[in-house]
């Protein structure tokens, strides 16, 4: 009997130590995954940290008779670190009753650091004239895994006052 009861405090021990090391596995998959989908987040957010966007210059005015209008803006980068994929811009037109309509378009290439890049806004503007336009946004984005992603935070905006449709 006392060689049983000796084997039963072994398998016993066994039994323990096998159910903490699939506690210790279940915990490590746990934290690892967590890790992992946290890790593009992280990356982002690294990157963005250098990134800041300033207005240099907007000239011409909108023409808001309808026929022209173009603009040329200027934005510029500030000092940081990493190469960005592009700016995206997202032109927002104030119209009757409301109605907002939404344009966005992509300036793909980096913009060194302290470099300047040049925006005609009707090469993005192709399907008809600017005259409604309120405000446009622009914002540095990264490709990563083949998606776009914009940098929260650092985004410009020009606002314009719009004659055919003033703010109320």
């Amino acid at each position: 009997m006392k060689s049983k009861r000796g084997m039963s405090a072994i398998v016993t021990t066994v039994i323990l130590v096998a159910l903490a090391l699939i506690a210790v596995g279940i915990v490590w998959a746990v934290i690892q995954n967590l890790i992992e989908s946290s890790k593009d987040d992280i990356l982002i957010n690294e990157k963005c940290l250098g990134v800041s966007l300033t207005k240099v210059y907007d000239d011409p005015p909108f023409d808001f008779d309808g026929l022209k209008g173009n603009s040329t803006l200027i934005i510029k980068r500030g000092i940081g670190n990493g190469d960005i994929d592009g700016v995206r811009g997202v032109g927002r037109s104030e119209m009757e009753k409301g109605v907002i309509i939404s344009t966005t378009f992509f300036i793909e290439g980096n913009i060194l650091p302290s470099n300047e890049k040049k925006i005609e806004l009707h090469d993005y503007f192709d399907s008809g004239p600017l005259w409604g336009i309120s405000n446009i946004t622009f914002t540095p984005y990264f490709t990563i895994n083949e998606e776009n992603i914009t940098c929260a935070g650092k985004t410009i905006v020009w606002e314009y006052d719009n004659p055919y449709f003033p703010r109320t």
